[in-house]
């Protein structure tokens, strides 16, 4: 906001996607319309991004922001040692019983050897849907179809039966008894140092989780565990769609169509 109403001839600037920012910038008319300026030097854009996508972001008609679209299927799902599950004689489970088992089998016979510290499954404290199980219990997404009616989860007739299933998890000691208070960065190094056998986490963090567990335990060996079949036998997660960024001109611009040129060859 600072940067915009400063002034400041940036030619490009990229941010997370805030429709409501957008449209706002567009309507006061502090963006360039790039219709214009992709028609004539933007081939690759128009190939790379599909019109639906394009006609999404128009306001009155006219295109002030070219997205990055969302590439990516699934957002989270459990991601589990597979070391503990073969030094146990485990397989990666497949339902949510199989879960439990697993998640009871790392608490019992402790395969990381932290005692009292185990921790069969982590979290971080403000996680409000357990990946993976909300599909279990079919309701991947936040609105789901029930008898041809969208309703979102939390008046879904299934969301008794996972909050009964995760609630037993807390109970049982296989769900980590201190995830409320637990930050992300807690949840994470409970894992990356081994004292828990499974997290919920992000693809996009497993990259530093590999590192800093590789670093602590050499021989660590982990994985997703796909989409768990739930006691009806349905399964699924969220599908991801939509925008991740938007890049667009500001009126300020003094070269709006280097910018788009430099769009188009990136």
């Amino acid at each position: 906001n600072l940067i915009m109403s400063s002034g400041e001839p940036y030619d490009v600037i990229t941010t997370y996607n805030d429709m409501a920012l957008y449209s706002d910038y567009a309507q006061k008319g502090a963006l360039v319309d790039l219709t214009p300026l992709i028609e004539e030097y933007g081939p690759n854009i128009k190939k790379a991004i599909s019109q639906e996508s394009m006609d999404a972001l128009k306001i009155d008609g006219k295109l002030y922001a070219i997205p990055v679209v969302v590439t990516y299927k699934v957002n989270s799902s459990i991601l589990i040692r597979t070391d503990w599950l073969d030094k146990l004689g485990l397989k990666m489970p497949t339902t949510t019983d199989e879960l439990t088992t697993v998640l009871k089998a790392f608490k019992e016979k402790d395969p990381g050897g932290n005692g009292d510290q185990n921790v069969p499954l982590t979290i971080r404290g403000d996680l409000p849907m357990l990946d993976n199980l909300v599909g279990a219990f079919g309701m991947p997404n936040t609105w789901n179809d029930v008898d041809g009616q969208l309703v979102p989860r939390l008046l879904d007739p299934a969301y008794k039966d996972y909050i009964t299933y995760t609630a037993d998890l807390y109970k049982q000691g296989l769900l980590d008894k201190e995830f409320v208070v637990n930050k992300d960065a807690t949840a994470k190094e409970k894992f990356t140092s081994g004292k828990a056998g499974a997290i919920i986490v992000h693809w996009a963090d497993i990259g530093g989780i590999a590192e800093a567990l590789t670093k602590n335990i050499p021989d660590a060996k982990f994985a997703f565990v796909s989409a768990l079949k739930g006691p009806s036998g349905e399964a699924g997660f969220s599908g991801n769609a939509g925008f991740d960024r938007l890049t667009f001109v500001p009126k300020a611009s003094k070269h709006p169509e280097d910018a788009v040129k430099w769009i188009n060859a990136t």
